[in-house]
């Protein structure tokens, strides 16, 4: 038969055992059993002296705070107190995925989690950007929050194409990959025109778009005339009304051995090139003459232009039997306006103020050059002219490179306003004893090398002497100490 205890027999019971124990505190119920075995023991002489091999220990299970002591003639230990801590720091985390948690350390709350979170079938999207944005998924789509898209600009590609073949862009340009072009071949068209007029092709015909043509008006109802300038045959040109004679009007006419055009006021480019037979011109209202217009008309030994202000480049190259030129007025002298006239032996040019490139190049027969305007002698300007043994520029500030060189018959030059010579300047100039440099200030010498050659640099071969530079004397000490002129220090004289 089972009897049930109430509350106040269990605290009989409690009390009893503290009385015969000496525990303090509260007493748990399953703890009842183990004190009153121990007051049995006690009872039986546990104690010190009682025989026992072997000491008996007190098990004691503290589930709360007090202060616990053994039972009689136990030992093992003689209070206990028991402090559980009442306040639990508890952690909180979030997890994402599934595995195997323990709490950081310090935190109290659990020992381990598992976190198995169920699979979800994500719906993931595609999409295909062109365009630089921030983009979000459609609605009931997984896979991403938000996309920011960043296309790099295009950087594209023009060009024209005028063959055919397989064409790709250029390294560093998009836009197409590969371009084939295929032209069709332009069927081309030949005619002859033997007026003024504005032409274009026939129908189905490529080749050109527009044709305008300027045939020198005659002033004359000669179709013979016409046709013979058309035709290049023509050997003699006199025409009293023509005022400009245009491009190429009379280039490569063979026979032509003269041409007179008393009010032409202007002559193109290449306007008598390649006459060979040319002889003689007379332009006496003409002020400005076009690039390369005589042009190696080899025969041409009279020129006749003395209102001329401008001569332009090549204009008078490799005529190669003209002797003597008078420019009264010209101002302007291109590039190898006179280059390789091989006879030419004078010139005068008094109020030209510029001479070009190569102007004067190889005119190997020219003696003499006086050009008292002149500021500015450009580079080759007389280079290779042999003959050459008076040269007059008073105004002249300016030498470049190579303006003398190889000037082989100078023995003397004086520029009184000289304040700047280029490289190679004189060199060559084998029998140059003498240069007057009288300038109120030392003139820059660009590079040592403007004398190579010459008898101011110690080449005696041909002089048989050595060269001077003559200067104000109270300039001498600066030349000799100046940039590149200091390797001539011994040749200067102060005047």
């Amino acid at each position: 038969m089972q009897y049930a205890i109430d509350s106040s027999t269990l605290q009989d019971i409690a009390d009893a055992i503290r009385e015969k124990t000496g525990i303090t505190g509260q007493i748990q119920v399953d703890m009842m059993a183990d004190a009153i075995r121990s007051i049995g023991n006690s009872s039986s002489g546990g104690g010190e002296g009682s025989g026992s091999d072997d000491e008996d220990y007190f098990q004691l299970d503290a589930k709360l705070n007090g202060t616990y002591y053994p039972g009689v003639g136990v030992e093992g230990f003689n209070k206990v107190n028991v402090s559980v801590p009442t306040t639990v720091s508890l952690q909180s985390k979030s997890f994402t995925s599934n595995g195997s948690y323990s709490p950081d350390e310090g935190f109290n709350g659990f020992s381990n989690v598992v976190v198995d979170v169920e699979s979800m079938d994500a719906i993931l999207q595609s999409k295909s950007f062109t365009s630089n944005g921030s983009y979000s998924p459609d609605s009931g789509y997984d896979g991403f929050s938000n996309v920011v898209v960043n296309v790099p600009v295009a950087v594209f590609q023009s060009f024209t194409a005028r063959a055919n073949g397989t064409y790709r862009p250029q390294e560093g340009y998009d836009g197409f990959s590969g371009v084939v072009v295929d032209v069709p071949a332009a069927e081309l068209q030949s005619k002859t025109f033997t007026s003024n007029g504005n032409y274009t092709p026939d129908a189905g015909y490529d080749g050109f778009s527009n044709i305008v043509i300027d045939v020198p008006q005659t002033g004359e109802t000669d179709s013979s005339l016409i046709q013979s300038i058309i035709e290049r045959t023509i050997s003699v040109a006199n025409f009293e009304n023509i005022t400009n004679v245009g491009a190429n009007a009379f280039a490569n006419c063979s026979s032509l051995t003269s041409a007179t055009f008393p009010a032409c006021t202007r002559i193109g480019t290449s306007a008598f090139q390649y006459c060979p037979s040319l002889a003689s011109v007379d332009f006496p209202a003409c002020t400005r003459i076009g690039n390369y217009a005589f042009q190696s008309c080899y025969s041409l030994t009279s020129v006749n232009c003395s209102v001329c202000e401008s001569i332009s480049v090549g204009t008078f190259a490799y005529c190669s039997s003209l002797t003597s030129v008078n420019f009264p007025v010209c101002t302007y002298i291109g590039g190898s306006a006179f280059a390789s006239c091989t006879l030419l032996a004078s010139i005068s040019f008094p109020v030209c103020t510029y001479i070009g490139n190569y102007a004067f190049g190889r005119c190997i027969s020219l003696t003499e050059v006086n050009f008292p305007a002149c500021a500015s002698i450009r580079t080759y300007a007389f280079q290779s002219c042999y003959s050459l043994t008076s040269v007059n520029f008073p105004a002249c500030t300016i030498i470049e490179s190579n303006a003398f060189r190889y000037c082989s018959s100078l023995t003397s030059v004086d520029f009184p306003n000289c304040t700047y010579i280029g490289s190679y300047g004189f060199s060559g100039c084998v029998n140059l004893i003498s240069l007057y440099l009288t300038a109120s200030r030392v003139c820059i010498l660009y590079n040592s090398n403007a004398f190579t050659s010459t008898p101011i640099a110690g080449y005696t071969a041909s002089a048989g002497q050595y060269g001077s530079i003559f200067v104000p004397q109270s300039l001498l000490a600066s030349y000799r100490a100046a940039a590149n002129w200091s390797f001539f220090s011994n040749r200067f004289v102060g005047i």
